[in-house]
């Protein structure tokens, strides 16, 4: 999960290399997933049965559906969920397609941080949107959060995603951090947020409460989950009330038009004809999107991250989740042994190892950044892990970032040619920040499908940011 200064950061870093390249992408650049990914620990647990891993991966192939998803992800079956519950899902035929195993992206390799943003770069957004813009980037965060809680909650699932709630908790690694975060903060209240639950902490008080050093901290609701579970349990929600087909190791191509107001989408497998297409693609959509390559589209960037056991029970480690300016780690229950830690190094920390810019590549692992990813905890707290404990898995996932540090949500467009993909859309481009964000734009993309088929205009929400809209983007 990253602050929007440092998604700009990181799209600013390499956005001159993207430009140059920008028409003739390096090789790989915009590949397709690799097939032999990493080992992530919430795909290949001995506690994770993953039950639709190789779902319709052999057999005939779903010929035709009114809408294909591109993407198993919490975006690709956020969106299967979302028409399920539409007026319109006794009507439709949809189809998930998945180039390797189910939720093998961003979200089966990310660190399952869920949180609603606090208020951080409020400030910003404020001064260069506008107060009501500002505000709509929270409140889209809150309601992706409740929706997700929600919906699991409904259903009895909260058990079956694994979730586990406590606090969030910000540690601030420079001086001026605090100050600025909580004007941040106490801006965003000004403006009529709703801040309950933002918790402020002296540095006196965290190394007295958590033994640790740090210049203060900020604390708000938070879910440490599994998300895999999460989009497992989603999908399966969706089967039941919906006509829904998946396929996984079934990488899409190409999406050609067949000149019959449909789309078709050529995978090694056969063809699937579509009426409408949505791309949760994320870092990997400039694959099917050509113009999505380069500066101004989704940047593809790898990160890492490691599982490592606890120095502690969860009693004493606490459910709560944790960030800083060098990483997030979050606890997490498998085995019945001591709690399995998920730490993630932000793309900033141990001198610029963290992440690697402009691959699509998650079959690697950076041995530097892995020993100092297994040396931090230790060091910052101590008396809750134990020195030199190995990392039991260590895997590498895929991000995509965008110049504004906003997502791409809504119809694709190609805007510097004038370009508009008719019935076709996308959710993606979500700056290392989707768990809280994927949900909410997924229905947004929904209700534009749906009001299309009706007839209907489509009509903004009012936490949706009028600067995710494509339309608004200028690329």
């Amino acid at each position: 999960m990253l602050s929007r200064n440092l998604a700009l950061q990181i799209a600013s870093a390499f956005s001159i290399i993207l430009y140059v390249f920008a028409n003739d992408p390096p090789a790989g650049i915009h590949a397709l997933p690799v097939a032999n990914m990493t080992s992530s620990f919430w795909l290949n647990s001995p506690a994770n049965p993953n039950p639709l891993r190789n779902v319709g991966s052999d057999g005939p192939l779903t010929p035709d559906a009114d809408v294909c998803i591109i993407g198993s992800g919490l975006t690709g079956v956020s969106a299967a969920y979302h028409l399920s519950q539409s007026e319109i899902a006794s009507h439709l035929k949809v189809v998930v397609l998945e180039s390797r195993e189910f939720c093998s992206g961003a979200t089966g390799r990310n660190g399952g941080f869920l949180s609603a943003a606090s208020c951080t770069s409020f400030v910003e957004l404020q001064e260069e949107y506008g107060t009501n813009e500002a505000l709509r980037g929270l409140l889209l965060e809150h309601h992706s959060y409740n929706l997700t809680i929600d919906v699991l909650e409904r259903h009895g699932l909260l058990n079956e995603a694994s979730i586990l709630f406590g606090d969030s908790i910000h540690l601030f690694e420079a001086e001026d951090e605090y100050a600025s975060n909580k004007a941040d903060c106490d801006a965003a209240k000004a403006a009529g947020m709703d801040m309950t639950g933002i918790n402020w902490w002296t540095a006196d008080y965290v190394a007295k409460r958590f033994n640790t050093s740090s210049y203060g901290a900020y604390t708000n609701p938070f879910a440490a989950t599994w998300p895999q579970k999460i989009a497992t349990q989603m999908y399966l929600l969706a089967e039941r009330n919906s006509d829904l087909s998946l396929h996984t190791h079934t990488p899409v191509l190409s999406v050609n038009d067949t000149g019959r107001n449909l789309w078709s989408l050529i995978t090694p497998r056969g063809s699937v004809e579509c009426k409408y297409v949505i791309h949760a693609t994320n870092g990997y959509a400039a694959s099917l999107i050509p113009h999505m390559w380069g500066y101004g589209g989704i940047m593809p960037e790898r990160g890492q991250m490691i599982a490592v056991r606890a120095g502690v029970d969860l009693k004493e480690l606490s459910t709560d989740g944790w960030s800083s300016d060098t990483g997030y780690w979050i606890p997490q229950l498998d085995d019945g042994k001591l709690p399995m830690v998920l730490f993630g190094a932000d793309s900033s920390a141990f001198n610029g190892t963290g992440h690697v810019h402009n691959t699509t590549d998650d079959s690697e692992v950076v041995q530097n950044t892995l020993d100092l990813e297994v040396a931090y905890l230790p060091q910052l707290q101590p008396k809750l892990y134990i020195k030199e404990t190995p990392a039991e898995y260590a895997w590498t996932g895929i991000m995509g970032y965008t110049a504004t540090g906003d997502p791409f949500v809504g119809p694709v467009i190609d805007n510097v040619n004038r370009v508009k993909y008719v019935n076709q859309y996308i959710s993606a481009g979500y700056n290392g920040h989707g768990m809280p964000r994927t949900g909410a734009c997924a229905e947004a993309v929904v209700q534009m499908i749906t009001a299309n088929i009706t007839g209907e205009e489509w009509i903004q929400p009012d936490w949706f940011p009028s600067r995710y809209l494509t339309w608004n983007i200028n690329q």
